[in-house]
Formats: structure tokens, sequence, C-alpha cells
């Protein structure tokens, strides 16, 4: 009886210790650096978004960009449902269904020649991220007001787009603004089996327009800046690994 009182304790022990494994490996960091002194949050900076469904702010949407969600709806057939950001004042997100390449998803029946590729390999998920990015660009050619967005505005990040598994296929673009880079700013489609059912945009707002794109001070006043800052120069073992870069 006391041998079992004894198993039975070791492992109630051995179960305590394992569940207890995630508390030891978390810690939250110390200050220990001269330079977490030196971090700040600028209040002014903060960015959010506001989505809401379409329902809910129809009052506020503008009737341009329901004329284009009304044409899209009626050419594809789809259930579209539009969600809408009252901080940028643009759409958000759409989600729904229509087939863009050969796949699985429902109502799909597109071939590999519907999309002018003749060499497809095995897979279905196989078209080219070049063709899939035309597709999408004409897509906001003709229906211009859905993200409000001018195409040339945007590049494709071709190594966060392409394939993933044998379903799923992205295409994610990074915004501009006179050619520099919107930080967070991007426009992304999203397919499952072969079917479009979710495209929108992050932080895209026609806000910017009031920007001078000009830079007011040199990358060299700039990395002086920060020195100073700092209150001290590069280290010898410091190693630079971005000189500096323009962004929004």
């Amino acid at each position: 009886m006391k041998r079992n009182c004894t198993r039975r304790l070791c492992w109630m022990l051995i179960l305590t210790l394992l569940s207890s494994l995630p508390l030891f490996a978390t810690k939250i960091k110390e200050g220990k650096d001269r330079l977490d002194g030196l971090t700040f949050h600028a209040e002014r900076t903060w960015k959010t978004s506001h989505g809401k469904s379409l329902e809910s702010v129809l009052n506020i949407v503008p009737s341009s960009i329901l004329m284009d969600f009304e044409r899209v709806n009626a050419a594809s057939g789809g259930w579209w449902t539009m969600t809408f950001d009252t901080v940028t004042g643009k759409p958000q997100k759409y989600e729904g269904g229509v087939p863009w390449i050969p796949g699985t998803g429902l109502g799909n029946s597109l071939t590999a020649a519907d999309l002018g590729v003749t060499n497809l390999q095995a897979s279905t998920n196989s078209i080219p991220v070049d063709i899939v990015s035309q597709k999408a660009m004409k897509f906001m050619e003709e229906y211009p007001e859905l993200l409000g967005v001018d195409p040339g505005d945007l590049v494709l990040q071709k190594e966060a787009s392409g394939p993933v598994l044998d379903y799923l296929y992205s295409l994610n673009y990074q915004w501009t603004y006179h050619g520099i880079p919107v930080e967070h700013a991007h426009v992304g489609f999203y397919l499952n089996s072969g079917n479009l059912v979710m495209f929108g945009q992050d932080y895209i707002s026609d806000s910017i327009k009031k920007l001078d794109p000009r830079p007011s001070i040199t990358p060299e006043i700039a990395g002086e800046i920060m020195w100073s800052y700092l209150g001290e120069k590069q280290d010898i073992n410091d190693v630079m690994i971005e000189h500096g870069r323009l962004i929004v």
C-alpha cells in the first residue's frame, strides 16, 4: 500500500513539473542594456483600423465604391461581403468566392489554358506568380474603387506571394507613395482551392497626399542625429546591417 502511494506521489510530481515548464521558459526581458533606457513611444505615431460591416456604415461609404461593389457581385455571381475601415475611409476587406485559377473550389472549372499557361506542372496550384499577379492587376483596373489604389503604386512582394501547400495561394503587394514604401501598408489577394475568397488592404489612406515626399535631411545627417541621440559613435565591434533608407 505504501509503495502504491509513493508511486502516485512520484507521478503527481512529474506531471506538476511538466505542466510548469512553460513558466520557467517564459521570462520578461530585463532592461540591462544602456539602450533600453533610450527607447520611447511617440503617441502621435499610433496606427490602428476600425473595420465595420457594410450594413452598419452604409451611410458613409462613397457611392463610387458601392457601384463597383455591385458590379463585381453581378459579374462574379458571388455573395461578397465588405468590411469598411472607418479610419482610412476605404474598404478593408472583401470575402466571398469566385474561380481565379484552376482548382477544386466550388464552381471552379478553369484550366491552365484559360490563363495562357501551357506547361503546367502536376499540381494545379503551381500557376506562376506573375500570371496570377497580372490577373489581380487587371481586376483592380476594372474595379478601381473597390480598393481605391493605383496599381502603379503597388510592388509585388514575391517572397510573400505564391502557392502554399497544394490548395492555398496568396499575393502580397507593398504600397508606395511616389515610389517610397509605406510601412505596414499593403494589398493582399487570398485564394483557396483556386477560388479567390478574400482580398483587401491595410493602412492605405488618401490623407497621405498631404505629405511632401521630398526628405528635408540627407541620410548622412539622419545618421549623425541618431549617433548624437545614442551618445556614442559606432564601436569597432558593432555591425551596421543597414545604413538607412527612406520610408513613410
